[in-house]
């Protein structure tokens, strides 16, 4: 296992999927004794761990619906976070990833505090929502099948994530809603290169990228180009060869 998180593109996504999957499992097996030592909430001063650790308060094992939206969760974080963490590299998603799961999670429950209403977070929810952002962002006519049904572009995604935090966190408490979903902001201000001392990428990575681009495109057109003046020659050729035949 170690040797196969060392080879993948993305180690730390996967890490952090196998972590989720045997935690699931062990949380399910012992009816969620242990948990509480990961889950957050208002009192989260307490325990200033769990700010971090939330998202693995998570069992998707208890009955078929959640175990095919663990299944669906863990699809799209390889797919998704994955793609994030490849682009930008491990160092940089570790830091995205915990400034998405501490940041959100200080914000929802200082807002809950202030609406003096208990609540608590378990679950990836929070951190796989910042980095789909990123990636509806960075891949916004991307298109992507829901269910394998439903077509869709990276921009909708995008929006669609955004409403769905807004109303899941916001339900009763418009305040809570609209803080929640203030950090895809941020997400969305880094994918876009727009924070100065925390780039997506690089300007000059950029660079050489579209010049990469360019290049291949180049390199592709001249291949068909060639094929095509391949294919005339062979025509000419035989158009060559039957007039001989003819005129024998």
């Amino acid at each position: 296992m170690l040797t196969y998180l060392r080879r993948t593109t993305a180690p730390i996504t996967m890490g952090i999927v196998v972590a989720l999957a045997v935690l699931s499992v062990v949380f399910f097996f012992s009816n969620g004794n242990g948990m509480e030592l990961l889950v957050a909430n208002v009192e989260w001063t307490q325990k200033p761990w769990t700010l971090l650790l939330y998202p693995f308060a998570y069992s998707g094992v208890g009955g078929i619906g959640a175990l095919l939206f663990a299944i669906f969760m863990i699809g799209w974080m390889l797919y998704a976070c994955g793609s994030v963490e490849r682009e930008i590299g491990p160092v940089k998603y570790i830091a995205t990833w915990v400034i998405l799961t501490v940041l959100p999670a200080l914000l929802v429950l200082e807002s809950m505090r202030a609406a003096r209403s208990g609540f608590s977070l378990m679950g990836p929810y929070l951190p796989i929502s910042g980095l789909t952002v990123i990636w509806a962002t960075r891949n916004q006519y991307a298109k992507f099948l829901i269910w394998g049904l439903i077509p869709v572009t990276g921009r909708i995604i995008g929006w669609l994530t955004v409403a769905g935090t807004f109303f899941t966190f916001g339900l009763g408490n418009p305040i809570v809603g609209l803080v929640a979903v203030l950090p895809m902001g941020l997400a969305w201000l880094f994918a876009t290169n727009r924070i100065p001392f925390f780039k997506y990428k690089s300007l000059e990575i950029e660079r050489v990228e579209k010049k990469q681009a360019e290049r291949e495109l180049a390199f592709r057109a001249e291949v068909v180009v060639r094929e095509r003046e391949r294919e005339e020659r062979e025509r000419l050729r035989r158009l060559f060869e039957r007039s001989g035949i003819d005129e024998k």
